[in-house]
């Protein structure tokens, strides 16, 4: 049985004493906070970018969300 776990960062740098306190509640709660509003942002704007007429002849890229363009820039980068 494998069991895959996904620690924040904040929790990942307090356990690899990057830091001296671990996290609170509050800085916890305020960056989910800021992801979920990041997120929502992104789905706005992918939205509205699939609604623009194409412009000057230029095709757009087949990429679906957000998350698949974030993948493939760091694909690129070699950091994936």
């Amino acid at each position: 049985m494998q069991v895959e776990l996904s620690l924040l960062a904040q929790w990942q740098t307090w356990l690899r004493h990057g830091r001296e306190d671990p996290p609170s509640i509050q800085e916890l709660i305020a960056d989910e906070t800021r992801r979920h509003r990041t997120r929502e942002l992104a789905a706005r704007i992918d939205k509205q970018w699939r609604q623009l007429p194409s412009q000057g002849g230029a095709e757009r890229l087949p990429i679906e969300d957000t998350d698949e363009a974030l993948r493939g820039i760091i694909r690129e980068k070699g950091r994936y």
